[in-house]
């Protein structure tokens, strides 16, 4: 049960000590007492003005006025919108010998720091939701890479083994070729030792000679192809494993970026709820 303060011996005592009880918060505030109509005594604070003098009516609605109208303790937070700096109120009333309040005395304390506070933290949160989805996005859209970059690394792998395949067919045609342009020499040899009866045989050794040739000029025409095929996949592959290890990397910073933000944002709530204790602790 909150102890009361009684007499008018008590408010005068109020009246004489309002500028040192002042001195006794840590932080900028107004201290003042009052009886039911006007203010006895007020100690501007240095933040923020007020606009109250000794003998200036109460305001209306104010902490001290409900004090003195509910007998009780009260406390309250007077907003940006209805003040220049916004401030907590608090006000006890002063009592009679009887039952009968005739006064208050009470303090305000600046919220200044405590409503930037909340106004960065607005920010701040708004802020980590963007920063949030865009490491989603992030991640998603490094995830989905990595997938790519894997099924490439599987595209190069079968290309390379189907390239090896070719290059072992072209060995075979290679001695295909070599072993026709052995025939049609062979050919001719035996078309010019049988002389004049030999002629229709040199004309098919000429045209197997031509066939090796076409062959050969072919497989090497391939060759190169192939080659210049091999190297391409090679590129590729390449490049395919460098960006799969990019997309790793990516996707691991972002759950860091992520994590940290998360933190960031739990330090905020935490020093909110401090802000929260302090301002109880005041009241």
């Amino acid at each position: 049960m909150m102890k009361k303060i009684i007499g008018q011996s008590a408010l005068s005592a109020f009246q004489e000590v309002v500028p040192f009880l002042k001195m006794l918060y840590p932080q900028d505030a107004a201290v003042f007492a009052c009886d039911r109509q006007k203010y006895l005594a007020f100690e501007e604070a240095e933040s923020f003005k007020l606009g109250i003098k000794v003998g200036t009516s109460l305001k209306e609605n104010s902490a001290e006025e409900q004090a003195m109208k509910k007998k009780e303790k009260v406390s309250s937070n007077v907003s940006r919108d209805k003040a220049e700096i916004p401030y907590h109120a608090m006000a006890l009333p002063v009592w009679d010998d009887g039952n009968t309040v005739i006064g208050a005395v009470g303090v305000c304390l600046s919220l200044e720091h405590y409503d930037s506070y909340q106004e960065i933290s607005g920010r701040f949160e708004k802020a980590f939701h963007e920063v949030g989805k865009g490491v989603k996005e992030i991640s998603a859209s490094a995830e989905h890479l990595a997938e790519i970059g894997e099924k490439l690394s599987w595209l190069s792998k079968n290309a390379a083994e189907a390239v090896q395949k070719t290059d072992e067919i072209m060995k075979i045609i290679g001695g295909i070729s070599n072993k026709t342009k052995m025939l049609g020499m062979n050919a001719s040899i035996e078309a010019a030792r049988a002389g004049q009866e030999g002629k229709g045989f040199a004309v098919v050794a000429q045209e197997i000679q031509k066939l090796s040739n076409s062959t050969q000029q072919a497989a090497s025409d391939v060759a190169s192809i192939i080659k210049d095929m091999a190297d391409t996949i090679e590129s590729v592959s390449r490049e395919t494993q460098e960006t799969s290890a990019i997309s790793e990397e990516q996707s691991a910073f972002a759950e860091e970026v992520s994590s940290t933000m998360d933190e960031l944002k739990d330090q905020l709530e935490s020093l909110g709820e401090l802000f929260e204790i302090l301002i109880e602790g005041t009241s």
